[in-house]
């Protein structure tokens, strides 16, 4: 890279799978001082030409399959300066020690899911990564000897600076969905693997598979990426006895929020006044807001101070902290939708409908931007969702607001569903329900494959 004239300031966008080389041009960028961009496998070519704009990217990294992104991406052929990833030359000593940057310089480049709107560029700051880092060794509490195997790229960041092994799992991040469990399983078996991080669709599939051959010596879950509901929970608990399992709440600009045991979730009383997701973590500051959709960042205190929801009372969760993510990389617009300054603090806006109870328990509603009025009342998509996996016939099932009509989806375990007994026991959760639609297969989000893609999903009823 130095020899290609990367250096510091340069920003660099990486197309390399997670694999040994991914975290060697990681390394070397950061030695150079130079900052690493990086794209969702699934990005299609307007987004790819859009970050490439709005980086003013310098360089490309990619594996030789990566390069024929050229034939079809003019962005990328604009780039000046392009390596490939398993390219060797005669390497020469570095020149220079490693570059000293400071703290505020960006040392990675993360686009988010794009779930509320345009994707944003998180501006992953050194100072940021290394708070990040400081909380998740709070919480993960990893220890040199653990063997780490994960689906979670930044995991690995933090994993080599705690000196600890970490093993790559055998998945596409283009299909998360497909794992090969059998490999997976043998995998933890023979590397004795310790603690596992993943979303929750990993280890769905792993604890179906579970039941011939077991993963033994595994001590930890980690699960994050996506809502975690107390039945998915007591599937783990039975497919992996005697394992700690956590459920970590987040988002790319915060991460971790909260974090709550398995059996705390399965054993919790009221199950249906939202998504328990536990205490937040050490180190982070937690308000709820009342629903609003425009701007806070230009309100005074004394409005934000009334825009407090009480205890109890449901609204935007609102998160500051030293990992908590300041800015965006050249965007003021995303800044002022989804940031705002209230009591020397830098708030983030989560876009998470939920409240905190009198022992400040946190829990999860859902999206704000999928609650919806049906009949004056007002409704909140999780503690549907939850009643609705209670049927032993449902694997997945939601309620989506199109044209003022409530349409209830349900994904049945099985081709056949008995509609008799299912609507039996739809009357008996007195659901706001105008229509019921059947489907296959709900779309789910394209990054974790765990959660449901509503958008998509909006789309696809509006034209049927």
């Amino acid at each position: 890279m130095q020899a290609k004239g990367i250096g510091s300031g340069d920003r660099v966008l990486v197309f390399i799978p997670m694999s040994i080389s991914l975290y060697q041009t990681i390394l070397g960028l950061f030695y150079l001082g130079a900052t690493a961009v990086f794209l969702d496998a699934w990005a299609d070519r307007h987004r790819l030409a859009q970050a490439i704009k709005q980086t003013e990217c310098t360089g490309f990294i990619g594996t030789p399959r990566a390069h024929l992104l050229q034939l079809i991406s003019p962005a990328i052929r604009e780039i000046p300066c392009k390596l490939t990833s398993w390219q060797r030359q005669n390497i020469k000593p570095i020149k220079d020690d490693c570059s000293i940057v400071a703290h505020d310089v960006p040392a990675l480049i993360t686009f988010t899911t794009g779930s509320t709107g345009t994707p944003k560029a998180a501006n992953r700051t050194y100072a940021f990564l290394h708070q990040q880092h400081i909380a998740l060794a709070d919480h993960l509490q990893l220890h040199k000897d653990d063997i780490v195997l994960t689906t979670l790229p930044i995991v690995i960041l933090h994993s080599l600076a705690m000196g600890c092994t970490s093993i790559i799992a055998d998945t596409d991040p283009r299909k998360p969905e497909k794992v090969n469990t059998e490999k997976t399983i043998k995998a933890i078996n023979s590397e004795k693997v310790t603690t596992a991080i993943a979303s929750p669709v990993f280890f769905q599939k792993l604890a179906k598979q579970n039941e011939c051959p077991k993963a033994t010596g595994l001590k930890r879950i980690f699960l994050g990426g996506a809502p975690v509901f107390p039945r998915l929970a007591q599937k783990l608990l039975n497919a992996f006895p005697g394992t700690s399992i956590q459920i970590i709440y987040g988002s790319t600009e915060a991460e971790p929020i909260s974090t709550i045991d398995a059996t705390a979730l399965i054993d919790y009383e009221e199950k249906h006044n939202g998504l328990l997701v536990g205490k937040p973590v050490s180190g982070i500051k937690t308000m709820i807001m009342k629903p609003h959709e425009y701007s806070l960042s230009g309100q005074t205190e004394e409005v934000l101070a009334n825009l407090r929801q009480a205890q109890g009372e449901p609204g935007e969760i609102c998160v500051a902290g030293d990992f908590v993510l300041k800015n965006y990389y050249r965007s003021e617009d995303a800044w002022h939708m989804n940031k705002f300054r209230f009591a020397g603090d830098i708030w983030h806006r989560t876009g998470d409908a939920g409240y905190l109870d009198g022992g400040n328990n946190l829990f999860l509603l859902g999206r704000l931007k999928h609650t919806f009025v049906h009949k004056g009342r007002l409704f909140y998509v999780f503690p549907i969702e939850n009643r609705l996996l209670e049927h032993p016939d449902v694997r997945l099932g939601t309620i989506i607001q199109v044209n003022e009509m409530a349409i209830l989806v349900v994904e049945p375990q099985h081709r056949l569903i008995d509609k008799k007994k299912f609507l039996s026991f739809l009357e008996q959760l007195q659901l706001p329900c105008d229509k019921m639609v059947i489907m296959r297969k709900i779309p789910r989000d394209p990054r974790h494959n765990s959660k449901i893609d509503y958008d998509r999903l909006k789309s696809i009823l509006s034209t049927n």
